[in-house]
């Protein structure tokens, strides 16, 4: 697998951004996963659709395996978002928070509900407001990221159109 090389499980389309030669074997759901490359940083784009769950779980289970160090887990939202704003808090009555916060606390509940078992790379939570495909790879090269993970929609929701772009 070449640096820009692109591999896919029938729901997760994986980039390498940059390799370091080491081999791993990864086998998810009866499919093996064979690589040649060390995965030290991963970036993993959520966009809060259904498929979020299984993408975590997944780049979870291939952080472990690859004993990658660090996860940064990546929203990014529409320019006209105003992300430091005030807003209503929706879990406490006659509070505010801003979007941002809002989004974070989002992403805090799906890592807590599909961090597995061994799991001892550090998760760093990132949001921004512009173009997803623009701010996920800017965002891959400040992060030195070796791999950005993003979801294949084909049956879930949405367009799908950001892994298109990546390949």
């Amino acid at each position: 697998m070449l640096p820009g090389s692109c591999y896919y499980h029938p729901f997760v389309y994986i980039y390498t951004v940059s390799g370091k030669a080491t081999t791993i074997n990864y086998f998810v759901n009866a499919q093996f996963f064979y690589c040649m490359y060390d995965f030290d940083h991963i970036l993993l784009a959520l966009d809060f659709t259904e498929l979020d769950n299984y993408l975590l779980k997944y780049t979870f289970e291939f952080a472990r395996l690859a004993s990658s160090d660090k996860i940064v887990l990546m929203h990014v939202v529409n320019r006209a978002v105003k992300l430091d704003e005030d807003v209503p808090d929706p879990e406490k009555q006659g509070a505010t928070v801003t979007q941002r916060e809002i989004i974070l606390r989002k992403m805090q509940q799906l890592v807590a509900q599909n961090t597995g078992e061994g799991q001892q790379a550090e998760v760093v939570m990132r949001v921004k407001n512009g173009d997803p495909l623009t701010d996920i790879l800017n965002v891959a090269r400040k992060q030195d990221a070796d791999v950005v993970v993003v979801g294949r929609k084909t049956v879930a929701e949405g367009s799908g159109e950001l892994a298109r772009k990546l390949v």
